[in-house]
């Protein structure tokens, strides 16, 4: 199954890989766009508008894929982003405290080649941004998966604290937080009920995993 017509960024800085991802995209019918930067990249967003990112996580120029990538969940949340990298991202953490975007996927630069593959991970993750579903466990890793600033916000939300608080603490837009309060659920395996407080099962969780509310 693929998906023609859908709008697909490419960040990549590598001109050779970003032509031979735009070749091969464009042979299965994606319209594709592409940015060698988190400065283009933006700026393409407001362009094309797409449907999909493929976001090379080890971008030079000072901004990671990783920070385009958090961008987006906050700015774009409806835009699917899949993460490619030469690194094993078996722990879902890279460098500088930053976990991979809730919902993203990921596809490694050695097995780059196998076009099905690629291809298979971006339907996945596309259909995964229309699934609703009430998630009843933690995901494994969830904590580490959250990244430094994620575990921040949740281990302040498990204290008690408003989002207006922890925006003022950490020096971000409570925007920010709540984007991160958002992850924090999914990862910990919390959804949404008229029966039961989020917040608090969220917080009871967190307490759990990371044995804050341990005496």
């Amino acid at each position: 199954m693929t998906l023609p017509g859908r709008r697909l960024l490419v960040v990549e800085d590598e001109l050779m890989m970003q032509r031979l991802l735009a070749n091969e995209l464009e042979a299965l019918g994606f319209d594709v766009t592409c940015a060698d930067s988190v400065v283009e990249a933006k700026k393409q967003v407001k362009r094309c508008d797409p449907d999909i990112a493929l976001i090379d996580i080890g971008l030079k120029g000072g901004l990671s894929g990783l920070h385009f990538g958090h961008y987006l969940a906050i700015q774009h949340p409806d835009i699917a982003q899949i993460y490619l990298s030469a690194v094993d991202l078996s722990t879902g953490t890279v460098g500088e405290g930053m976990g991979l975007p809730v919902g993203a996927g990921f596809v490694s630069k050695h097995s780059i080649g196998e076009t099905k593959l690629l291809v298979e991970v971006i339907n996945q993750v596309v259909r995964g941004k229309h699934v609703v579903g009430d998630a009843s466990v933690a995901a494994p890793g969830a904590l580490e998966s959250l990244g430094k600033k994620g575990r921040r916000v949740m281990e302040l939300v498990a204290s008690g604290f408003s989002n207006q608080y922890i925006a003022e603490q950490l020096g971000v837009t409570q925007k920010t937080v709540e984007y991160y309060v958002d992850q924090g659920y999914r990862a910990l395996g919390v959804g949404q009920s008229v029966n039961r407080n989020s917040r608090v099962e969220a917080a009871l969780r967190y307490q759990q995993l990371s044995g804050s509310g341990d005496e």
